[in-house]
């Protein structure tokens, strides 16, 4: 099998789907998208957040707990509608399930993203001139 049948057939059984439980609520996660990470790192862009290795450490900060529910809501559905029952769940079942879902992107795929955002940057600059 081509690496396209294989990637077509788990996502039609829904192999590369990952669930999360927050508040005792199992929630499905696929692979983030483009849209998706930018709207989640959108309710993280404006917290302190701590230096770090892991999305663990960067996150440990524990009076963002609500922000983090809502960067989740965004990462799982692409809304903020599930933010309100996110937060009635534990900190570190909301910092645990953003760890799942950001850690679903390859670091390929992150290289690829970042790089084209950097050429994006540039062009942008270059056309303010």
């Amino acid at each position: 099998m081509n690496k396209a049948e294989k990637l077509v057939s788990s996502e039609a059984v829904g192999a590369n789907i990952q669930f999360v439980e927050v508040n005792g609520t199992m929630y499905p996660v696929k692979p983030p998208t483009i849209n998706r990470v930018a709207g989640a790192v959108a309710c993280l862009s404006g917290l302190a957040l701590n230096d770090g290795k892991t999305i663990r450490d960067v996150l440990n900060i524990q009076e963002n707990a609500r922000e983090y529910a809502r960067a989740l809501s965004f990462l799982i559905q692409e809304d903020y509608e599930l933010t309100d029952e996110l937060a009635k769940g534990t900190y570190d079942e909301v910092i645990e399930a953003l760890d799942t879902a950001f850690g679903m992107i390859s670091p390929r795929s992150f290289s690829i993203a970042a790089s084209l955002t950097k050429s994006a940057s540039a062009l942008v600059a270059r056309s303010c001139r």
